[in-house]
């Protein structure tokens, strides 16, 4: 996938109520996405850790764009709740057009809960505090594949096997 377009979001008035939601959702599905499934201890033996956020991504909603006239929304809906408008920004020809041609969405959250390994005199302890939420839109181009790059794959799978046998051809 080819990454068109990286951008930090400001967030919509309603976008904070959303994530907080999008959260205890992920608790109630999934409990290991929630600092990524460590707990304080295991934070701390890991020592290069330092710094670790509630949550990362909304892989766990459903993302859409939406194009209005004068805008592109990004809305994002959990199981059980109506779609929630959580960034709006300007429609250029640019991004119409990246759009247009099958673009699709990715987005990360910053901010928000973490957890960080603090150094003591004697020992190292767990500050836990809190950012602004922020999102990061990524638009990505999905990978055309041609007749061409397949049937030069089929061969190169035929023709070796394993890793061994095409390092014992040489």
């Amino acid at each position: 996938m080819t990454n068109l377009l990286s951008k930090n979001l400001n967030l919509t008035k309603n976008a904070n109520h959303f994530i907080t939601k999008y959260i205890k959702y992920v608790k109630t599905i999934n409990p290991n996405d929630v600092f990524e499934g460590k707990n304080d201890k295991q934070i701390l033996r890991n020592k290069f850790i330092f710094k670790i956020q509630q949550i990362t991504n909304l892989d766990s909603a459903n993302i859409s764009l939406h194009l209005t006239s004068k805008n592109i929304e990004v809305l994002a809906k959990i199981p059980d709740s109506k779609a929630t408008i959580i960034w709006t920004y300007p429609l250029n020809s640019e991004l119409e057009k990246m759009i247009n041609h099958g673009a699709y969405p990715t987005i990360r959250i910053t901010g928000g809960q973490y957890k960080e390994v603090v150094s003591g005199s004697f020992e190292d302890k767990i500050s836990n505090g809190f950012e602004p939420y922020g999102i990061v839109l990524e638009l990505h181009q999905p990978e055309i594949v041609n007749e061409k790059i397949k049937q030069f794959d089929k061969l190169y799978h035929h023709t070796f096997k394993n890793e061994q046998s095409l390092s014992q051809s040489f």
